[in-house]
């Protein structure tokens, strides 16, 4: 290997313009962290609205410093940022080594000829960054002509980010703060090579179809000092040694390696839920002449066949919009994922696990890597690999038109040829998408200068995403599929590329994926959804839980409306629109008019603001999830959004921190394989249907058990049945049963019983398996909940090698939506917001580390009552995971 001097073991300081701040400095790392440890920043930068006060910090220029001792010895020193975020200088002893601006790009400079000569001298390397948001509006300011930047003044954030090349979010977003970092984000190093070293700049891997086998494609870049020297390029796949590959190269920087892999040789790689996630390691080495290993890389890589399938119906409209993965049509559930921190060097590898495994148990197999935010870490898509998480990412491009000048476009291609060099190797990644929304944009007007010059915009997209990221991609991936947009409408012909750019044609629905969001309607109403080919954004907004959002507020903030709490949702009206939503199927949790609210009310109004989160969400994906079959024939359900960047009222079903929102809990039953589904269809008079969706490969054939359940019951044989036999076909959707209306359900299963008397409990069993689902007739509105009297214990609470605590949970009566919350939980519970029936209901705690705290538990009945959430258990617990 060659010597390496990493940067990031040195020690750095930052400072602002005038001196004023001179402190040390962590690299990787922004400016804000660096503020924090010094103490010129105080408190957490989420508290209330420090974000705002905040602001000068990315209006400020930064300068980073460290220094180095000389090495003659070596004829080429290579200085090394994997990532300068944004606008940067680089300058080695006062002079300019180069200039950057492009967060999402690797650079590279050959610095030996401005090394202090003399042997043992320090040399001083220095970053500025140029504040991105006054370079933005300069730039924009000096465009010939105005680029729609979709700003939206509700989201307190900065202009004109379409004119740098940094992470969107970063300007501001509806879900999110406007900090504008700035830093070293990623590792710094310098490379030292003498007159026999050799060193690999970029190594990618294609892994592609070849006929009915595997062919791999291996392209090394590399340096090196020799000249006419024999270079040897060994490349070989661990568990494949027959297979492996070596080629001579002289005078060259740049070399090739092409070979086929037979498909019987390998275990082929699966999403999650069809398979294994076999990987296996590929070493490709760099050797001198004399068979010294001067470098080499690692990767991990998997064998799979990829196609997004859109080939027109025989009977319909439109095309289809589905992936097949290994010749299996794969119905693409999960969700969308953002930047998980406004400061990156705060996201670990810990952190990044926890979120995905929390897709995984919610029986997900897709992540769409949203295009406003950064491509993520290498740990991230290890991760997917290891997971069976396909991955559809997007280039960071989102709701704006984009300049197109020569200097941008170039800058654009040479970002998008290092990330999918960097990323193409990952078996995860199933699509590239060139952005987020923007064809929308384009086609529907958002933005005023559209209206009045749709010319100009529509010729600027197609030079940015038809004539520079979709060519640089197809060149270097050209077997992965690539989209110019999602929501995307498809494209007429492939030779002449030609974009469908349809905003409406009689059945928008009928190409591409869409984006539905409607928060006017009643959120579990499906005959006023759409019925589209793939649903990659959809969503709902909830407030984190108390116990998450009390850390970053004060007492004067709790209330639905509060100045801070709307000032923090950055959606406008969107607290309006959550209470809206809730006036629709509960009872508010507080008197009058809302006008003042006690603490225990506000605690219960962010309880209750999930639970209308998690049924809205649970209504329109299984609505989805019923259109597998034809006619709409839809194959994806990706609802907005996984996770959160801070503590706020957004679309997120996991709160910022790691901890589950009852939309999660609800995910991972309506993403179950075999899903029974039952609603209300309104656009047919109010009939019931009720649905059995089969994703597996094989035929269901079960028993299905309905049964009817009282709110007053406090025993088994309160409760009334019916069974029938079910069968559904492989991958597709059938309707089992339908019904007149609610009250035709109700009283074929117990006559004399009525919508607000009780709730109806599907369980369908399968080879030995069971699904069950709830159904609630009516609104909680018209409902009287009797008191459950709920009690909970924790009878075996100790310490287990798994780190597992079990709950128990009683009642008298049902009891919906029973939620336990641990404060500062380091661990997750198994179920949640679910129906506690008479008898024992238990729950189990996985801990994380050593749990030490209280537990408590409430339901929708204990937002009426005059009493606070049940007394507290207290829980202290060792746990070993060994």
């Amino acid at each position: 290997m060659p010597p390496i001097l990493d940067l990031t073991l040195r020690k750095w300081r930052v400072r602002n313009a005038d001196g004023k701040i001179d402190i040390p400095a962590n690299v990787p790392g922004e400016i804000h962290t660096d503020l924090m440890r010094s103490g010129h920043i105080q408190g957490d930068p989420y508290h209330r609205d420090a974000y705002q006060t905040l602001r000068w910090i990315g209006m400020e220029d930064w300068t980073y410093s460290t220094d180095f001792p000389s090495n003659l010895s070596s004829q080429h020193i290579y200085l090394v940022f994997d990532g300068l975020d944004t606008i940067a200088t680089i300058s080695l002893n006062g002079k300019v080594v180069g200039k950057t601006e492009n967060q999402f790009r690797r650079f590279i400079f050959d610095i030996r000829r401005l090394i202090l000569e003399d042997a043992g001298a320090i040399n001083t390397l220095s970053v500025t960054f140029a504040s991105a948001a006054k370079t933005a509006t300069t730039t924009a300011k000096a465009y010939p002509y105005q680029v729609p930047d979709g700003f939206d003044p509700t989201q307190n954030g900065e202009r004109n980010r379409n004119f740098v090349r940094k992470e969107q979010c970063s300007f501001g977003w509806d879900w999110g703060p406007c900090f504008l970092p700035c830093g070293i984000w990623k590792s710094a190093k310098l490379v030292y090579l003498d007159q026999t070293a050799l060193w690999i700049t970029d190594a990618a891997v294609d892994i592609f179809p070849a006929g009915k086998d595997f062919g791999i494609k291996v392209k090394v870049d590399y340096r090196t000092a020799l000249s006419g020297s024999t270079i040897v390029v060994d490349v070989h796949v661990d568990g494949l040694e027959n297979l492996e590959r070596v080629a001579e190269t002289q005078d060259a920087d740049t070399v090739e390696l092409h070979y086929k892999v037979p498909a019987s040789a390998v275990t082929l790689w699966w999403p999650a839920g069809y398979g294994a996630q076999k990987l296996y390691d590929l070493r490709i080495s760099l050797k001198s002449s004399n068979g010294n290993t001067e470098d080499e890389v690692h990767k991990k890589i998997g064998f799979r066949t990829v196609e997004l399938v859109q080939q027109p119906y025989p009977s319909q409209e439109g095309l289809s919009f589905y992936f097949r993965i290994n010749s299996i049509p794969i119905f693409s559930k999960g969700t969308n994922w953002i930047p998980a921190d406004a400061f990156e060097s705060r996201v670990t590898t810990t952190l990044l696990r926890r979120l995905l495994q929390s897709c995984v148990e919610a029986n997900m197999n897709m992540v769409r890597v949203w295009g406003g935010g950064i491509y993520q870490q290498d740990a991230f898509y290890e991760i997917c690999d290891e997971m069976g998480l396909m991955v559809w990412q997007e280039f960071m491009f989102a709701c704006a038109m984009y300049p197109v000048d020569k200097a941008f476009l170039e800058n654009v291609r040479e970002e998008a040829g290092y990330q999918v060099r960097r990323l193409m190797a990952h078996p995860c990644i199933v699509l590239w998408s060139g952005n987020n929304e923007n064809e929308e944009a384009l086609i529907t007007g958002w933005y005023e200068p559209i209206k009045k010059n749709k010319f100009v915009y529509t010729i600027d997209y197609h030079r940015l995403y038809h004539e520079t990221i979709m060519p640089t991609v197809k060149q270097i991936d050209p077997t992965r599929p690539f989209i110019s947009s999602s929501p995307y409408n498809g494209i007429i012909s492939e030779d002449p590329f030609t974009e469908r750019f349809l905003a409406d044609n009689g059945n928008p629905d009928a190409f591409g994926d869409v984006h539905y969001y409607n928060y006017k309607d009643d959120g579990t109403d499906v005959s006023r959804m759409r019925k589209p080919r793939f649903a990659s954004e959809y969503g709902f907004q909830a407030l984190p839980s108390f116990a998450t959002f009390r850390k970053v507020t004060t007492e004067a903030d709790w209330h639905p409306l509060s100045p801070l709490m709307v000032l923090r949702n950055h959606h406008p009206k969107g607290q309006e629109e959550i209470i809206l939503q809730m006036d629709y199927h509960f009872k508010r949790p507080f008197s009058g008019s809302g006008t003042s609210v006690s603490v225990l009310e506000f605690d219960h109004f962010c309880y209750l603001s999930q639970c209308v989160q998690a049924i809205c969400m649970k209504a329109q994906t299984e609505h989805y999830r019923r259109l597998t079959s034809l006619p709409a024939n839809c194959m994806g359900a990706l609802y907005w959004q996984c996770n959160d960047i801070w503590q706020a009222p957004t679309w997120a079903g996991i709160e910022y921190g790691g901890t589950w929102k009852m939309l999660h809990f609800f995910a991972k039953e309506f993403f179950e394989r075999v899903l029974v589904s039952v609603y209300e269809n309104t656009a047919e008079n109010g009939r019931v249907e009720v649905w059995v969706v089969n994703d597996l490969l094989e035929r269901v054939e079960g028993r299905l058990v309905v049964e009817f359940r009282p709110w007053m019951s406090t025993t088994a044989d309160e409760i009334h049945r019916i069974e029938m036999t079910v069968k559904v076909d492989p991958q597709s959707s059938s309707r089992v049963a339908a019904y007149a209306n609610v009250e035709d359900l109700i009283t074929t299963i117990a006559p004399n019983s009525t919508a607000d008397s009780g709730f109806l409990h599907f369980s369908l069993t399968h080879y030995e398996t069971s699904t069950t689902a709830v159904y609630f007739p009516t609104s909680f509105t018209h409902v009287t909940l009797p008191n459950p009297n709920l009690r909970f214990s924790a009878p075996e609470c100790k310490a287990l090698r798994n780190g597992l605590v079990e709950l128990s949970i009683t009642v008298d009566h049902p009891a919906p939506f029973v939620w336990l919350e641990i404060e500062d939980e380091e661990g997750r519970f198994d179920r949640n917001g679910f129906v506690a029936i008479p008898g024992r209901n238990v729950v189990n705690f996985r801990a994380w580390e050593e749990l030490k705290g209280d537990v408590v538990c409430v339901s929708v009945r204990s937002l009426y009552q005059a009493q606070e959430k049940r007394p507290p258990v207290s829980l202290e617990v060792s746990v070993t995971t060994a």
